[in-house]
């Protein structure tokens, strides 16, 4: 499994987590003490930056990883010529 894969894996289960929380939050918070509601919606909210940063994390090394000539290759194309400073 690709390094790329296993960080895609593990925000999808955060991301499933956090969902996971709001639905029972949502749906049992009557049944359940105020305290524990809380504390599951407040986590919840907390869980997506930690996901993005897991699934962003060493993604600028698999793109040069993936880059066979390496990322500084004096033949490759340069992304911002023609735009202009403002």
């Amino acid at each position: 499994m690709a390094v790329s894969e296993r960080r895609r894996h593990a925000y999808v289960a955060m991301m499933a987590t956090c969902v996971g929380l709001f639905v029972l939050g949502a749906a049992f918070g009557r049944h359940l003490p105020f305290g524990l509601t809380m504390t599951m919606f407040v986590v919840a909210a907390l869980i997506p930056p930690f996901a993005a940063v897991v699934a962003n994390a060493g993604a600028l090394q698999d793109d040069d990883a993936a880059d066979p000539d390496g990322p500084d290759d004096p033949d490759r194309p340069d992304p911002y010529r023609g735009i202009e400073d403002r």
